[in-house]
């Protein structure tokens, strides 16, 4: 049996483009898109909070961008093999 792969977007403009749509089709891709102004249901959304108490809050580099840069690669990079932390912090893992 074959599997449904859902890509979730949020409604900017931009994720309705034919060109979009027609890549999405071609690949066996279903688009779901969030409801407008649902922040709260798109987890990325979550990670990019925790991103900025973590690593922008009250950060000091604002004159040192390829150390900014640095921390926030490797603040997302710490993600790259899974992480229960950060599925708990989605909402997607709970204890």
């Amino acid at each position: 049996m074959k599997k449904r792969i859902y890509v979730v977007q949020d409604n900017w403009p931009v994720h309705k483009l034919p060109e979009v749509l027609q890549s999405l089709q071609n690949n066996d891709l279903t688009p779901l898109f969030l409801p407008t102004y649902a922040s709260w249901l798109n987890q990325i959304e979550k990670l990019w909070r925790w991103l900025k108490q973590v690593v922008l809050h009250l950060h000091k580099l604002e004159d040192n961008l390829e150390s900014l840069r640095t921390q926030v690669r490797n603040f997302l990079d710490s993600f790259i093999w899974g992480s229960d932390p950060l599925l708990r912090y989605v909402g997607l893992l709970l204890d």
